[in-house]
């Protein structure tokens, strides 16, 4: 059961019979992973050894990693790519 609730956005609410909260739950990872990759954001180059920096960098991609299948099918289709360049 957990790894369906990993894997599907709101699989897990579908699995306890609770179909209303897993398509809200689920709508809405989906709704906010899309405006990520549509957002384009580039990854935060973790400089020195800064605890700020490093929540960052490593957080971002926990979170990424937290959305389950759909963090796979973008990286599997290539739109994990960052097209923008940071400033320096």
């Amino acid at each position: 059961m957990v790894l369906l609730a990993w894997l599907v956005p709101g699989g897990g609410h579908f699995l306890l019979k609770r179909p209303a909260r897993g398509a809200i739950l689920g709508a809405s990872v989906a709704l906010v992973f899309l405006l990520g990759l549509m957002m384009r954001r580039h990854p935060v180059p973790a400089r020195g050894r800064r605890l700020a920096h490093m929540v960052i960098y490593y957080g971002g991609f926990i979170g990424d990693l937290l959305a389950g299948i759909l963090y796979f099918l973008t990286v599997w289709l290539g739109y994990s790519q960052p097209t923008c360049r940071p400033r320096h």
